[in-house]
């Protein structure tokens, strides 16, 4: 690959003994008289390396700099000084320069620092190339979205994951609220940078300030080390999750809030103020709404969440998604436990959708990891399978006739003595009622037509 790279220098001499040297190293070199040309090109065709002479005619490197980082803050810049300004140079690292070089400038000096720079810039291709490949592995593995519902929710995902607004995830505990998240995160330009994920209702709230914000050397009892990165800081450029944000304290509340809107972080135990790029996602099974009614949620910061809304439904109304959902399970579970793959036989299929599964996907997954480990053969069937509640009623039940319940209660005692044997003393004890209350139910006249809706 042949580098790009943008000379900025008011020096004739200077431009073209560089540009010569930079080809004979194999780069290709652009040169610019001032600052004002170069970031009108950088606008369009941005280089991979900018080398920006301190002190040009129209701006001074610095401001040239934060021109160039107001465009692309990713950009390296390694700056150019004369003699004896070498504390200047410092400075602008501290603004983001990524490194200098001093004049009469040295062609061994030049050649190391350029490669250094370069090798970076190789380094991070390399790992959003990487991301890419797991953002493709995360879309073909994990997303499973065939009921219209789920279609629609991932549309308006990926539309506010192009964007660097707070979302705001609501929906039952176990239907994947954690696994949208990171799809907003694989849709973003965020992708190369870090995902945190941070579950509010397991940090204990004395020291989740000091996990978010981080903190410096003697800040409290215990802060004996040279201080902490705190998680917005190393997430910097990147996403964090908080996960069940209704759990949150109202002192975390406040600082969350702040954070939001100045985009600022102060170290525990410091007095000074830096700039983070964050993007907050947030997630709960409460309704939050509510907890604003009762004073245990700040309205201010639940406004400031929901910029973005998406409201996941409960499994049981995705019920294109479950066969598909179970087919996945089956795959990851199979290979896991290293068996062969299983085939969810027809009537199992038609058990697993009458089901109303109350744990969402999470009871699912459980549901079939146990069935994966008992079957025996090569079709999972509805003896494979251990649920954790009951199918819902027949769908239709509504247009059926209703019979009385007394009757209903008959039919019930009559189906539960003929499993038993016709042994009236077992049945009752099953039945949990006396033989006398069982003689009396099976003997009641049944009705002699159903009740009509």
């Amino acid at each position: 690959m042949k580098y790009k790279i943008y000379l900025i220098d008011d020096e004739p001499i200077v431009r073209s003994s560089l540009k010569s040297y930079l080809n004979e190293l194999g780069y290709h070199v652009d040169t610019f008289e001032n600052g004002s040309s170069a970031i009108a090109k950088i606008r369009y065709d941005k280089p991979d390396l900018i080398l920006l002479d301190l002190f040009l005619p129209d701006k001074n490197g610095i401001e040239i700099l934060k021109d160039i980082q107001t465009i692309d803050k990713e950009l390296l810049v390694i700056l150019i000084t004369g003699y004896g300004t070498v504390e200047a140079a410092v400075s602008a690292i501290k603004e983001g320069a990524y490194d200098f070089l001093s004049k009469p400038l040295e062609a061994g000096k030049i050649e190391l620092i350029v490669k250094k720079a370069l090798k970076t810039i190789a380094l991070k291709k390399e790992i959003e190339s990487f991301y890419l490949k797991e953002v493709n592995k995360f879309k073909d593995s994990f997303i499973i979205a065939e009921d219209s519902i789920m279609n629609q929710i991932l549309g308006s995902l990926k539309n506010a994951a192009a964007t660097n607004v707070p979302i705001l995830i609501t929906g039952e505990s176990g239907t994947g609220k954690e696994i949208l998240a990171k799809a907003v995160y694989y849709y973003s330009h965020r992708v190369s940078k870090p995902f945190i994920s941070i579950n509010c209702s397991a940090i204990p709230t004395g020291i989740l300030e000091s996990e978010l914000f981080g903190y410096e050397k003697g800040a409290f009892t215990g802060a004996l080390a040279k201080g902490k990165k705190g998680i917005f800081e190393v997430a910097d450029g990147g996403t964090v999750f908080f996960d069940e944000i209704g759990d949150l304290d109202h002192k975390a509340q406040a600082k969350l809030l702040r954070f939001l809107q100045e985009k600022e972080i102060q170290k525990v135990g410091s007095t000074t103020l830096n700039k983070v790029d964050v993007r907050i996602i947030a997630a709960t099974n409460k309704d939050l709404m509510l907890e604003v009614g009762k004073k245990r949620f700040r309205e201010d910061l639940y406004y400031r969440l929901n910029v973005f809304n998406i409201v996941v439904p409960p499994l049981k109304e995705r019920k294109e998604d479950i066969i598909p959902l179970c087919n996945f399970f089956v795959r990851k579970f199979c290979d896991e436990f290293k068996k062969e793959l299983l085939e969810i036989s027809d009537d199992l299929k038609e058990l697993l959708l009458k089901m109303p599964w109350k744990g969402n996907v999470r009871e699912l997954q459980n549901t079939i990891a146990r069935a994966v480990i008992m079957c025996r053969g090569n079709r999972m069937k509805p003896s494979d399978v251990v649920f954790e509640s009951t199918p819902d009623m027949p769908s239709d039940i509504e247009s059926r006739p209703v019979a009385p319940l007394k009757e209903i209660e008959r039919k019930y005692v009559l189906e539960s003595l003929k499993k038993l044997g016709n042994n009236k003393t077992l049945t009752a004890k099953k039945l949990n009622i006396s033989v006398n209350t069982l003689k009396s139910i099976i003997n009641r006249a049944p009705s002699s037509a159903p009740i009509k809706k």
